[in-house]
C-alpha cells in the first residue's frame, strides 16, 4: 500500500490543490484519505470535539476522466472498469496520471496534513464465462435486459454482450458490477446477413441500411472507429446466412450460433477451418443467440471462454479479438487448456521447435476429442468418465493446433446429424 501524506498551509484555504498520482494497469483501485477534522477539546469534567478543518475530494482520471466528487464526507473510495463508489464514473482505462483534486475548504492556522492511502487489486490473467449474442424486449426477445443481468448471474457468467437487432443499449454499460460486466452491442440487421458490433453505445450513422459493397465496408470502418468488434453472425444459417462478400476487416466469425440449425454451425466450422488452411488467422465466436426460453434455447448455450486479464469490457474484447477463447455447449461443459512449452496459447504463436500440452477437464465417456492440424485429425475416443486428461503434441510440421469435443453417446439430433457437439477452440498457431 502506498501512502502519501499531503500537507495544506492556512494560506491555501479556499482553493483547490492537484495531487497527480501514477496508476499502473490494475484491475482496481482503493483509495483512502484521512486528516485530523475534529480537535478534542477537554474543559473541566467534559470532553468535546470541534470541526477545525474541512477538505474535500474531487479526482480525475486517466485523459482528463472527471470521475467524480464526494465532498467532505467519505473517507474509502474504490474505482475500476467495471464498477466505482456509489456516485463515481467507471474508469474508460486505469493506466495512466490520475488528479485527486484537494479542497481546502476550511483550513486551520497551522496547517493540517492529508493522509492518502493507495491499494490496488492487480490484474491476472483467468477463464471468463459468457455470452456473446442475446435480444430483449427492446427488439424480437422476451425478456428485458435487466432480466437477463439477473438471469446471467444466476447462471454463473462472467460477462454478457446485449445485441437487439438495429437497437442500441447505451444503459448497458452502467449495470455492470462485480459479478457481471454488460457490454453493450448492436446486431445490424439487414436481408443480405447479420453482423455483432460489440462495444457501441449509439448509432454508427444515421441509417442502418447499406445497399452496395462500399456502403459495407464504410459502416464497418464506422464501428471499429468507434471502438467496436465487427462479428459475421451465423453465416451459414438457413434463414439469414451471410449473402455479403467475407472478404471484410472483420473481427470474428460466429461459428456457432444457439438459434440456429446445428448443421449451418457445422458448415461455418468447415468454412472457417478452409480459412485456417489458407493461412488465415480468423477468430472463432459463439453466441445463444437467445431471445426466449424453450426445451432447447438457453442463455449462455453456448458459452465462451475467453482468458483475460480482467473481466473489464477493455480486457474482455481485447481478448476476443486475439482469439484467446473457446466455446463450449453450455456453462458448465468440458474445460480445455492448451499451452506451449513457450507460454503460448489459445490465438497466440508459438515456436515451430516446441511442444502443446493440452488439458481437459470433465471429460465423460463416450466423449469424442479431435486434436486438429492443417493436416490431420487425431482422434481420442473417452473410454471412462476423467476429471482430468492431458496430452501432449509435437508442434513441428504443423501450422495450427485446435480442438473438438463431441459426444457421440447414441445421440441422434431431430435433423439427422449423429453426435452433439460440445466444444470448439480457437488455434494455437505455430509460427
Amino acid at each position: 500500500m502506498e501512502r502519501i501524506v499531503f500537507k495544506i498551509e492556512k494560506s491555501q484555504e479556499g482553493l483547490y490543490l492537484p495531487l497527480e498520482i501514477e496508476v499502473d494497469d490494475v484491475e482496481k483501485l482503493g483509495i483512502t484519505y484521512s486528516y485530523a477534522r475534529h480537535l478534542e477539546i477537554v474543559g473541566g469534567d467534559a470532553v468535546y470535539e470541534t470541526e477545525q478543518a474541512v477538505i474535500d475530494f474531487s479526482i480525475i482520471g486517466p485523459n482528463g476522466q472527471f470521475l467524480g466528487s464526494s465532498g467532505s464526507n467519505r473517507g474509502y473510495l474504490f474505482f475500476s472498469e467495471r464498477e466505482s463508489s456509489v456516485g463515481f464514473e467507471k474508469l474508460k482505462q486505469m493506466a495512466g496520471v490520475w488528479t485527486i483534486l484537494v479542497g481546502a475548504y476550511n483550513i486551520p492556522d497551522e496547517g493540517i496534513e492529508v493522509v492518502y492511502e493507495f491499494d490496488t487489486v492487480e490484474k491476472a490473467y483467468r477463464w471468463f464465462k459468457g455470452d456473446t449474442h442475446m435480444h430483449t424486449t427492446a427488439s424480437d426477445g422476451q425478456l428485458r435486459g435487466s432480466t437477463l443481468v439477473e438471469v446471467a448471474k444466476d447462471m454463473g457468467l462472467d460477462f454478457i454482450m446485449m445485441t437487439d437487432h438495429n437497437n442500441y443499449h447505451p444503459e448497458a454499460g452502467f449495470v455492470s458490477d462485480e459479478y457481471l460486466t454488460v457490454i453493450p452491442g448492436v446486431e445490424w440487421t439487414q436481408y443480405n446477413g447479420h453482423g455483432n458490433f460489440l462495444n457501441v453505445e449509439g448509432p454508427l450513422a444515421p441509417s442502418f441500411v447499406t445497399t452496395t459493397e462500399e456502403e459495407l465496408r464504410a459502416m464497418i470502418q464506422k464501428g471499429k472507429d468507434a471502438g467496436a468488434l465487427f462479428v459475421l453472425n451465423h453465416p451459414f444459417c438457413p434463414n439469414v446466412p451471410w449473402k455479403w462478400t467475407k472478404e471484410l476487416d472483420y473481427d470474428a466469425i460466429e461459428v456457432w450460433n444457439g438459434g440456429t440449425d446445428p448443421r449451418a454451425n457445422v458448415a461455418a466450422i468447415e468454412w472457417w477451418h478452409g480459412e485456417l488452411l489458407k493461412g488465415r488467422r480468423v477468430v472463432a465466436l459463439g453466441g445463444s443467440d437467445f431471445h426466449r426460453f424453450d426445451q432447447i434455447h438457453s442463455l449462455g448455450s453456448p458459452t465462451v471462454h475467453v482468458y483475460a486479464k480482467s473481466k473489464s469490457r477493455r480486457d474482455i474484447l481485447e481478448a476476443i479479438q486475439l482469439g484467446a477463447l473457446y466455446i463450449t455447449n453450455n456453462v458448465e461443459e468440458v474445460g480445455l487448456e492448451m499451452v506451449s512449452s513457450d507460454g503460448v496459447g489459445m490465438g497466440g504463436v508459438a515456436g515451430a521447435g516446441e511442444s502443446l500440452t493440452l488439458t481437459f477437464r470433465g471429460l465423460k465417456k463416450g466423449f469424442h476429442v479431435k486434436i486438429i492440424d492443417d493436416v490431420r485429425v487425431k482422434d481420442i475416443f473417452v473410454e471412462q468418465d476423467m476429471k482430468e486428461f492431458r496430452v501432449k503434441e509435437a508442434l513441428s510440421g504443423r501450422r495450427f493446433v485446435r480442438v473438438e469435443v463431441w459426444d457421440e453417446r447414441g445421440y441422434v439430433s431431430v435433423v439427422g446429424m449423429e453426435g452433439m457437439l460440445l466444444l470448439v477452440s480457437n488455434p494455437v498457431y505455430v509460427g
